[in-house]
């Protein structure tokens, strides 16, 4: 017993499929718009380029005497107990 197997065409009407031709085929996703494509890119490339920049930059050291005044002013931590 042979059953024809029907497939619909772009213009919506059924047509018989060729033998083989039901192999199974994902949909292919939609593109976005090139624009939209190059703004997604242009701010990876900002976030990319802020990271970098962010963990190049070192705070200036302070200087000698702020950091002696600093360690004078310092008073022991009193021992606490337990």
């Amino acid at each position: 017993m042979s059953s024809t197997i029907y497939r619909e065409t772009s213009d919506g009407k059924p047509k018989a499929a060729k033998r083989g031709s039901l192999n199974a085929s994902l949909p292919k996703p939609e593109r976005p718009p090139k624009l939209a494509r190059l703004l997604k890119r242009l701010r990876q490339d900002a976030h990319t380029d802020l990271v970098a920049i962010a963990v190049q930059t070192a705070p200036q050291p302070p200087d000698k005497s702020a950091l002696q005044r600093a360690i004078s002013r310092r008073t022991l931590t009193p021992v606490t107990s337990n």
